[in-house]
């Protein structure tokens, strides 16, 4: 009777960790896919990035600070 607890125990321990893991990969799932929906942002923020580092490349003719 003690080793069907054990076993039992071992069980609902093994599932409990798997919905856990759901849940988060789940949560994980919702991340992504809002920041896949703002790609458009991120490209944008990435070429005016590009752009600011190339006004300042520009600015100076020392190759170390270019």
């Amino acid at each position: 009777m003690q080793t069907l607890k054990i076993i039992f125990g071992i069980i609902s321990i093994f599932l409990f960790q798997n919905n856990i893991w759901a849940q988060n990969l789940d949560s994980l799932t919702k991340v992504l896919e809002t920041k896949m929906s703002n790609h458009k942002v991120f490209e944008l923020q990435k070429e005016e990035r590009i752009k600011n580092l190339v006004a300042q490349s520009n600015k100076t003719n020392d190759l170390r600070q270019q």
